[in-house]
């Protein structure tokens, strides 16, 4: 005979997902009808908007490096974007590890064990990483279903899983300094360990270092066509606005705005490169 105490049930309807901020322990309980897609979800707005203000002093977002000036004579949009994005393609990157047109970065542990993480360019435009929302482990992932969620200042944004396995660790130290993402994201700015085996969905669509610079290449193309059409700055204009007739603005967001810029972000780990 089987005692009540022996039978369990669960609170989440089959087919229902959790909201990420159940998973975080931030609410009791909450559904997603969004599919994990938290970009434009009011409860997601209202959750960051509160967190935010709770946040010390300390864990205050570090302001963003100034950038060199440009000339706006001559200039267009486009010039200018595409400028900046290419100082941030030519940075270095290490040879010990594979590289993902989506950003991402794996690094081989063990003989079935990877570590993933973003890439510089992904990192500096999301900048600054104010939270980092995460499963519980260990849990199995699917290729390109979220795996976890960056937050930042102006929203969230989904990781979509580069590899099908099984998330065996988060990096707990982004608990505490979530800003070791957009500041050492090849180093302790590690997002997870994810267990896969050899026909793994995913490992194929990773690139080595040799081949990462043709890769940058087509991700700095990429974000050059959707910061445009998003802002709707694809056709040829005057430079980079002026203040009070001192230096052009060369900063991407500045230039083209807060919500054209996070629409880009929101999406920067599935932009098509093609």
């Amino acid at each position: 005979m089987i005692k009540d105490a022996e039978i369990s049930y669960s609170l989440i309807p089959e087919g229902e997902l959790r909201c990420i901020w159940m998973d975080a322990g931030v609410v009791g309980f909450k559904l997603c009808d969004r599919k994990l897609e938290c970009e434009g979800c009011p409860f997601d707005a209202e959750v960051r908007r509160t967190r935010s203000a709770a946040l010390p002093a300390e864990n205050a977002p570090e302001p963003e490096l100034p950038h060199q000036p440009a000339s706006a004579e001559g200039c267009t949009y486009a010039d200018v974007i595409a400028s900046r994005l290419r100082e941030l393609a030519a940075s270095h990157a290490p040879d010990d590890r594979m590289y993902h047109r989506s950003h991402f970065w794996a690094q081989q542990l063990d003989r079935d064990v990877y570590r993933i993480g973003i890439d510089h360019l992904a990192a500096t435009l999301l900048r600054p990483v104010t939270s980092i929302v995460r499963s519980n482990t260990p849990a199995p992932v699917r290729l390109h279903e979220p795996f976890g969620w960056i937050v930042v200042s102006r929203g969230t944004v989904t990781l979509p899983a580069p590899l099908e396995g099984t998330v065996i660790a988060f990096n707990t130290e982004l608990l505490n300094r979530p800003s070791l993402i957009d500041t050492d994201p090849y180093g302790a700015g590690w997002i997870a360990n994810i267990a896969t085996r050899a026909k793994s969905r995913g490992l194929q669509e990773f690139v080595p270092a040799t081949e990462r610079r043709g890769l940058v290449v087509k991700q700095s193309t990429a974000m050059l066509h959707a910061f445009l059409k998003t802002a709707g700055q694809g056709r040829s204009g005057i430079g980079p606005t002026m203040y009070d007739g001192g230096t052009g603005i060369v900063d991407i967001e500045s230039l083209i705005g807060p919500k054209p810029y996070f629409d880009v972000l929101s999406r920067i780990f599935r932009l098509p490169l093609d």
